[in-house]
């Protein structure tokens, strides 16, 4: 995903010794530049894809395959991928990573079979996002 963009305007001042039509091209222009800078304020995952995002938490443990989770999905479909967007320690959002993980649907239930590079003993948040086309 790119970053959002850094430019709200091009202002007339910054094209010095333009021709006066210039300013019928910069009305139009700075109108896209606001309505990209406005809608990307307001993007997310469930606004613009068939998907669900869930929050767990799991005390982790060094051995990954001992690291499974189960969830209940909103829809009784199979999911098309289900994304890791975050993991962080729950009382310290400073370590915040991400990963691929294998999984399993059956009946409108995910199990998360295996989450790598967790400490034993420690609380994480984990945020999945689940597309289903």
């Amino acid at each position: 995903m790119s970053l959002k963009p850094t430019i709200s305007s091009i202002p007339r001042e910054n094209i010095p010794g333009a021709p006066s039509w210039i300013e019928n091209l910069l009305y139009p222009v700075n109108l896209f530049i606001q309505g990209i800078n406005q809608g990307w304020t307001s993007l997310n995952y469930r606004e613009n894809f068939d998907c669900e995002e869930k929050s767990v938490q799991i005390f982790g443990n060094a051995t990954p395959g001992l690291n499974i989770i189960t969830i209940a999905l909103t829809k009784a479909q199979r999911p098309k991928e289900i994304r890791v967007r975050q993991i962080y320690q729950s009382d310290n959002l400073g370590s915040i990573f991400t990963t691929d993980v294998q999984w399993a649907y059956n009946n409108g239930v995910v199990t998360i079979n295996s989450i790598p590079d967790l400490q034993t003993g420690v609380l994480y948040t984990i945020l999945l996002v689940i597309f289903y086309q």
